[in-house]
């Protein structure tokens, strides 16, 4: 965790979001805006990347984050969650993403000494949710909540698992997650660590596709101009 709270900084003050309804792939009322910083990095949502079988997303979209470069460097892909979000950090109950799997292999995180793990990329603090808060008019506060500290649940035909991040937030079940409270300003998906994760360049994938963007009982898994 402590590379994943030393790479954060990267991404601190990159911006927003929020939020769609119970059934997978409903996303009339928020959205999830791809963005990239730096020279290396991208993110997209890419059609026949997702998770198959999901309602209303026949083209099968997935929300592809890369970094192809150094942790180190400032570069970062992403997604802002904008449109109606909570207003306060007390009304934020779940944040969630699915991530591809296998169908019967146990999760596996990514492992630096082999460059591989079954689940796509999940390592340390990415990817992550950023949730920002800010109590009146004082400083803006983070939460980390990264990838391998989430709830996991596997879904039995596609092999994808959802990754689970409920109330309440705080250092004690999420590390990096220095307790939000106030007003929540913004929400943000990152994937800031690199192609030198175990050590030598090139053993890590810098990579993973996401999907099914989860906040409270709102669904997002694809871009909102293919409704």
């Amino acid at each position: 965790m402590k590379r994943a709270l030393t790479v954060a900084a990267l991404s601190v003050g990159l911006i927003v979001g929020l939020a769609s309804a119970d059934d997978k792939d409903n996303d009339e009322t928020f959205r999830v805006e791809p963005f990239q910083v730096g020279l290396g990095s991208l993110a997209g949502w890419i059609r026949g990347a997702g998770e198959p079988g999901q309602k209303n997303d026949d083209r099968q979209f997935g929300l592809y984050l890369q970094k192809n470069t150094k942790t180190a460097n400032f570069s970062s892909a992403g997604a802002e969650l904008t449109g109606n979000i909570p207003k306060t950090v007390s009304e934020l109950t779940t944040l969630a993403f699915d991530i591809p799997g296998v169908v019967g292999v146990p999760f596996q995180t990514f492992d630096p000494s082999s460059g591989s793990g079954a689940n796509g990329y999940c390592n340390n603090g990415a990817p992550r949710f950023n949730v920002f808060s800010r109590v009146g008019t004082g400083p803006l506060a983070v939460c980390f909540l990264g990838c391998p500290f989430g709830r996991r649940t596997q879904d039995p035909v596609t092999g994808w698992w959802t990754i689970k991040f409920e109330a309440p937030f705080n250092e004690a079940r999420f590390p990096g997650c220095g307790a939000p409270t106030g007003n929540l300003a913004f929400l943000e998906l990152i994937f800031d660590e690199g192609i030198d994760v175990g050590g030598t360049v090139g053993n890590s994938p810098g990579n993973v596709v996401l999907d099914n963007i989860r906040v409270n009982d709102q669904v997002v898994g694809k871009p909102k101009d293919d409704d």
